[in-house]
């Protein structure tokens, strides 16, 4: 068990929820057993509706770690993200989602990582699940998403990544807080172009040895009917629409990153974007073809 004498807790831990009550007991657990002790945890509920007040109290009088501000009015999903990152007093800090679980070495790791490294930030991998906490098939299950090098090309690696290999999940690692406690949220349009900011001042490197546990699951009624209008769709229809997404997505994809780049880098995007493009096809064809086949091959067991 690792301890400080330092005045103020060594990380800060900002958790921002809305309406958490299905998983928030488990993200508390989970952090709460953290081989690493000297934390802040700093709860900020957006005008929850449902029990997670009451949750949220009864650890708080439990933990004296947990520090826990409900607001007086919803403050959106940014404002709140943005409140718990200018809440923050420890030296290192990382944001924590009140759906997702972390292996209990999580903090340790990436502080080590830290530690151990100049100019970086730290992360684990990513291992997905549902909302029964069964494993879940996902590209970015056990990806490693370091980015290092110089800051041009550790910028470019990113924005090559695709968005559909889960990469944004990095914005839930460790940071010194110095490396981003000045971010405006409000000023990005997507998580993607948060992390990509960030990488002007930090890399980032990863461990296979820390896990965080993403929970994917269906929140709200919109989502659900949105997913089963879409299952209502010909494969023609999902077919095009598969075809228009890097159009549809432009801004997502290219322009999100254009807003927050030097010249040099715009120019470099612009040109690496069809090769992106080109990318994302080839990988969706894939890994079309491997379901295909898995498929076909249970069909015969």
């Amino acid at each position: 068990m690792i301890m400080s004498i330092n005045k103020y807790p060594s990380v800060s831990i900002g958790m921002p929820v809305y309406n958490g009550e299905t998983f928030i007991r488990e993200a508390l657990d989970s952090l709460l057993s953290q081989t690493f002790t000297d934390f802040e945890l700093i709860i900020s509920d957006n005008g929850s509706t449902d029990r997670t007040e009451a949750i949220c109290r009864e650890y708080a009088a439990k933990d004296e770690r947990i520090r826990y501000i409900r607001q007086p009015e919803n403050r959106g999903a940014i404002g709140n993200f943005q409140f718990v990152l200018d809440e923050a007093a420890g030296e290192y800090f990382m944001w924590a989602a009140a759906d997702d679980k972390w292996s209990p070495n999580w903090i340790e790791i990436l502080l080590q990582i830290i530690l151990t490294h100049t100019n970086t930030s730290a992360f684990g991998k990513v291992v997905t699940i549902d909302k029964n906490g069964h494993l879940l098939d996902h590209p970015v299950n056990n990806r490693d998403l370091s980015f290092s090098g110089n800051k041009l090309f550790r910028r470019l690696k990113y924005f090559f990544e695709l968005e559909s290999f889960g990469k944004a999940n990095i914005i839930y690692g460790l940071f010194k807080l110095k490396d981003i406690k000045k971010l405006q949220l409000n000023a990005f349009e997507f998580d993607y172009n948060i992390v990509y900011d960030i990488l002007q001042t930090t890399e980032f490197h990863c461990s296979q040895k820390a896990v965080l546990y993403k929970r994917i699951h269906d929140n709200n009624e919109a989502q659900s009917s949105t997913e089963q209008e879409q299952g209502k769709r010909s494969i023609i229809e999902k077919i095009m629409r598969f075809l228009r997404l890097p159009i549809e997505r432009k801004n997502m994809y290219l322009s999100g990153y254009i807003t927050h780049s030097t010249p040099l880098e715009r120019i470099l995007l612009i040109l690496l974007y069809p090769f992106k493009i080109i990318f994302f096809y080839s990988n969706a064809f894939k890994s079309a073809v491997q379901i295909k086949l898995t498929k076909k091959y249970l069909s015969c067991l």
